[in-house]
């Protein structure tokens, strides 16, 4: 009897492995889909130059199974301005996108509000259009000088040192006594750290990043 149920572990193991080969598959295949920027395009607004863009894309399947576990992915979009060759202004602007298991809604946080939504849709259609993002007041820039606006944006699941506190708890967790005598005799241990650690892979650097996207503008011809 203990030779059967050590089949049936086993054969539940090879299962999840399978499992696990075929969407990783499918990630890897949706994460070679660059992020793309689009329609992008500065205004003038209440004294400031303000950004406008929609970015495809943004969210892999791969994070949006993250942030369906419950674990949030952080968004950045990096903006450069540069009058000429010289770089004038640098800053980012952080999202962090979350799923409540509990009440199933999900959010994004910005730097001074909380958006809910009832839908994964509606929150990456709102992550991935943007119309309101401040660059500088309009009395920075002249009326003569060409300038440029480059974005870059980031989508990073929960971070690489979150993983490792996870595989380490989970190491930490698989004591002896979490182990069955029939396991012991067998040599049969499920390590689910190791395996986590093979589909996640041990770089810090498992987000995705896009290129740099531009336009080019000067003060007079930007759209109040």
């Amino acid at each position: 009897m203990p030779s059967k149920l050590h089949g049936y572990r086993l054969q539940i193991l090879v299962g999840c492995f399978l499992s696990l080969l075929v969407f990783g598959e499918t990630f890897a295949g949706d994460s070679r889909k660059p992020i793309h920027i689009r329609d992008l395009q500065v205004r003038a607004e209440n004294g400031h130059l303000v950004l406008a863009f929609r970015a495809d894309n943004l969210v892999s399947e791969k994070i949006k199974s993250t942030i369906l576990s419950g674990l949030p992915a952080a968004v950045e979009f990096e903006i450069r301005l540069l009058r000429g060759k010289g770089e004038m202004i640098r800053k980012s602007y952080f999202r962090t996108l979350s799923y409540d298991i509990w009440s199933e809604k999900f959010s994004i946080q910005f730097e001074d509000t909380t958006e809910v939504y009832r839908s994964f849709e509606a929150m990456l259609t709102r992550i991935s259009r943007c119309t309101d993002m401040l660059i500088t007041p309009l009395n920075r820039l002249d009326q003569l000088s060409r300038y440029t606006l480059k974005l870059r944006a980031t989508v990073l699941p929960v971070s690489f040192r979150q993983n490792q506190k996870l595989a380490g708890w989970l190491e930490a967790s698989e004591t002896s006594d979490d182990i069955t005598s029939e396991e012991r005799a067998s040599g049969f241990k499920f390590n689910i750290s190791r395996l986590i650690s093979f589909f996640m892979g041990s770089r810090p650097d498992r987000g995705r990043t896009s290129k740099w996207f531009e336009t080019t503008f000067t003060l007079s011809n930007v759209k109040k």
